[in-house]
C-alpha cells in the first residue's frame, strides 16, 4: 500500500473530522481529499503521468500537503524546493530534477521569472512548459 492509498483510506474513515487547521483555515478529510483529487486530475490532464517529476517551490501552508497528496495519487515524484533557496541554487536542482511541472508559490514568482531571463531552465519540460 502506497502513501496515497493510506492517505485516502484515512479519509474516506474520517470524512468529516478536521484534517488541516492554519489560521482561518479548516478543512476537514473529505475537503483535502476532494481538492487533492482535483489537482491531480489537472496533473494528469496537463500530461503527468507516474514517475514523473514535478517540482514545489511554496512554504509550507495547507495547499502544500494537498499538492504532495494529489502528485502521490498519480504516481509521480515530489521534487521540494527549500524556501531558502537562492537564485542559483534553485536553478542548478530544477535543471537537475528534469521536473515536468513546478508548482510556485506567489512568494517565489518574481525568482523564477528572474531566473528564466537570467538563466534559462534546460531539460525536457521546457517543451511543455506552461505557464499558468
Amino acid at each position: 500500500m502506497n502513501v496515497a492509498a493510506n492517505v485516502e483510506k484515512i479519509c474516506r474513515d474520517y470524512a468529516d473530522k478536521v484534517c488541516i487547521v492554519e489560521g482561518a483555515h479548516r478543512l476537514t478529510f473529505r475537503q483535502v481529499e476532494e481538492r487533492a483529487s482535483q489537482l491531480a486530475r489537472y496533473f494528469v490532464g496537463i500530461g503527468v503521468n507516474p514517475g514523473d517529476r514535478v517540482a514545489i517551490f511554496q512554504v509550507n501552508c495547507f495547499q502544500f500537503a494537498e499538492m504532495v497528496y494529489a502528485i502521490e495519487k498519480i504516481g509521480a515524484i515530489i521534487v521540494t524546493l527549500n524556501f531558502r533557496l537562492k537564485g542559483e541554487e534553485t536553478k542548478y536542482i530544477l535543471n537537475n530534477s528534469e521536473a515536468k511541472v513546478l508548482i510556485v508559490g506567489d512568494r517565489y514568482v518574481e525568482m523564477i521569472h528572474s531566473i528564466r531571463r537570467t538563466y534559462p531552465l534546460y531539460g525536457k519540460r521546457q517543451a511543455g512548459y506552461r505557464e499558468l
